[in-house]
């Protein structure tokens, strides 16, 4: 038996041309034992066997199929292997045979034996249709009620409703009959015991989309709920707010999504803070026509977390966002005005515990200062807390960015709006030169030289 066992095996793994034939005369044998090792090699072998169009693969599996018409009743897990191969085997252009193997695979799924259902459900996975996806979905149900001893019927439906590789079983469509129990199959395997394993699988179906490629809208309030349900483990929550995030352009769901990270900014979990202030950052790449009210928003609520926040991470993705959102326009001056804040509420000076938050503050504050859309109140905003830090090299950006030299010529003006800020720039100017370090003469550089130059003339 052994010689055609591994024969069998052996020629599958031929990269073209596989006999069929001959395969077919080795497998569908009287001997019981040598057709049951040849069909074990046959299921271990999928689905990697490739596609052949050569007709003498469909005469094996109507062969198979054949066969397991002939099995009697007490030999239920060879029928199913059979059949299992034989929908391995069968082209799925072939309407008639798969017509018949589906039929017969269903029947399956009514046996009271759990390989027997988890060999149907695998093996319909090459005939997706919105028939069998009841099927399939009502056989979810039932087993639902037996866990955990229907743990493994349970995944391989999952496996097979939510596979990507081509065929893909598509998602209920709005007037599907299936839908309300599709997504109580995924939102029950969502909230199951973790142990079972289940929750990822289910969660890869609920992205699955319809046969027009649209999602299912339902699931958007799903991963919602899962998301802000604390008793959920953390990590799977964190991956319901990825999927969660491939909503956000859509307009239906924009404002709900928004609101739900703001809402994790204040999650027990460090993760999901963390995760939620990188998310609001991808704002400032939407095209949305309601973006610029979403960022501001998005600004306000991070400064108003930000005094509260004690993780590190976390502190630092916030003030990432609050940087990266207070660089579009019309914002830098309510950035730069809400690390401000912070920072005037770490006092002079700073705690050592509190040290953490200095230099995510003081390079967000560099940065906006420093972006072309903040006007000149904003980036002289910006400098006032630099100064005290003595950030240097911050300053010398934002003044060199802005041509801050060039507002000398405005200090006598006899506008008092034109004046003040050109005398409040010339200030910043001249305090950031007496930051340079003693030892660093003026005339080491001709950046330094230049500076020099601009000194005198902010003093004349």
């Amino acid at each position: 038996m052994e010689p055609i066992v591994l024969w069998v095996g052996a020629g599958l793994s031929r990269a073209s041309g596989i006999d069929w034939p001959t395969v077919q005369q080795r497998v569908v044998v009287d001997d019981a034992a040598v057709l049951g090792a040849c069909l074990e090699v046959l299921v271990d072998a999928q689905p990697p066997i490739p596609d052949d169009p050569a007709p003498a693969r469909g005469a094996f599996a109507r062969a198979l199929l054949q066969r397991s018409r002939a099995e009697p009743a007490d030999m239920a897990g060879r029928r199913a292997r059979l059949l299992e191969v034989a929908a391995y085997t069968a082209r799925v252009e072939d309407a008639e045979l798969a017509k018949e193997l589906v039929a017969a695979l269903v029947a399956q799924l009514d046996v009271p034996n759990e390989d027997v259902q988890v060999a149907a459900v695998r093996a319909l996975r090459r005939f997706p249709s919105p028939e069998t996806r009841v099927r399939l979905v009502v056989l979810g149900q039932r087993l639902f009620s037996d866990l955990p001893a229907s743990r493994e019927p349970l995944a391989a439906i999952f496996a097979t409703l939510g596979a990507r590789p081509a065929p893909r079983w598509p998602a209920p469509s709005p007037a599907d009959a299936d839908k309300a129990e599709w997504l109580w199959l995924v939102a029950s395997a969502c909230r199951s015991d973790e142990a079972l394993d289940l929750r990822q699988p289910a969660l890869a179906l609920a992205q699955t989309l319809d046969a027009r490629e649209q999602r299912v809208p339902e699931v958007f309030r799903l991963l919602l709920e899962l998301v802000r349900d604390g008793a959920l483990a953390t990590k799977f929550r964190s991956n319901c707010a990825i999927v969660l995030s491939g909503w956000r352009a859509d307009q239906a769901f924009a404002a709900e999504w928004l609101q739900a990270q703001h809402e994790l900014l204040r999650d027990a979990s460090p993760e999901l803070r963390q995760q939620a202030a990188e998310a609001l950052v991808t704002l400032v790449e939407s095209g949305d026509v309601d973006r610029t009210a979403a960022i501001g928003a998005t600004i306000d609520v991070v400064g108003e977390r930000l005094p509260a926040e004690m993780e590190p991470a976390v502190f630092g993705a916030l003030a990432m966002c609050l940087q990266e959102c207070g660089r579009t326009k019309g914002m830098p001056g309510r950035a730069i005005e809400a690390a401000r804040q912070c920072l005037t509420g770490l006092g002079s000076p700073v705690a050592a515990e509190q040290q953490f938050r200095l230099d995510p503050l003081l390079q967000a504050l560099a940065t906006l200062g420093a972006d072309a859309r903040a006007d000149r109140r904003d980036w002289l905003a910006a400098c006032a807390p630099l100064l005290e830090h003595r950030r240097r090299q911050s300053l010398r950006l934002i003044l060199s960015n802005h041509a801050a030299i060039d507002l000398a010529t405005d200090v006598v003006a006899a506008d008092p709006a034109v004046a003040e800020p050109a005398r409040a720039a010339m200030a910043v100017l001249i305090e950031t030169a007496a930051l340079k370090p003693v030892r660093e003469p003026w005339s080491s550089s001709e950046d330094l030289l230049r500076e020099a130059r601009d000194v005198r003339t902010a003093f004349s």
